[in-house]
């Protein structure tokens, strides 16, 4: 787990607004996605039964999958009785699949120091296939977001930390970025302050020598 550090250039937290904030729940898979979109309360009442039954069978990925695909379509009818139900196993299922990934390689130091520094997903999940991973790459979460989906692919137990390497007036640091964002700016020597008003709120950046290797 990254904590925050105690002296001001070593971290901060960027202020904008909470219109970066997204629907609960990631959306695993767009066509599980669409046909219980289209499901009447009985039937979200159903998948929440399906989704404990993967718990109880210790499978935890799937289990996630479906509960949080439910939790999207609740949310967005603001379905509260699917909602109350579902969020206790997705809770445990999301602790189970953290628990499994953070017993295998914890590395929160692949970060990109210039932009011919290329992270490759394909490779990365070839060589971390059961991990906890901190991936930066030059002013982009594009290799983080590439790993994301070769996880949800191929099921494997990999939590990857959407991060974004940025030159400053203090060196290198890593974005730690919350949620996933279309456009971040480009890595070009700015200031930490100026940095930090141009990415998504919740931010944590991180001078790359204070990763743990």
């Amino acid at each position: 787990m990254l904590r925050r550090p105690n002296h001001s250039l070593s971290i901060s937290h960027a202020t904008k607004p909470a219109r970066w904030a997204r629907v609960p729940g990631d959306i695993a898979g767009c066509a599980l996605f669409a046909t219980i979109a289209t499901m009447t309360t009985e039937q979200l009442q159903n998948q929440c039964e399906l989704g404990q039954e993967q718990l109880m069978r210790m499978e935890y990925l799937q289990a996630e999958q479906t509960l949080a695909t439910v939790e999207a379509v609740a949310w967005q009818g603001r379905d509260f009785d699917t909602l109350s139900r579902l969020y206790m196993p997705l809770q445990e299922a999301r602790r189970q699949r953290r628990q499994r990934c953070g017993e295998g390689t914890v590395r929160l130091d692949l970060i990109a120091q210039n932009a011919a520094d290329n992270l490759d997903g394909e490779h990365l999940a070839v060589q971390f296939p059961h991990a906890q991973l901190l991936i930066a790459g030059w002013g982009t979460i594009a290799p983080a977001l590439r790993l994301r989906a070769i996880q949800s692919e191929q099921g494997l137990y990999t939590e990857t930390f959407l991060g974004a390497a940025y030159p400053t007036q203090h060196g290198i640091v890593a974005a730690i970025i919350p949620v996933e964002v279309g456009a971040l700016p480009r890595p070009e020597p700015r200031t930490l302050e100026d940095l930090t008003r141009l990415l998504p709120f919740g931010t944590i950046l991180l001078p790359i020598e204070k990763l743990p290797v």
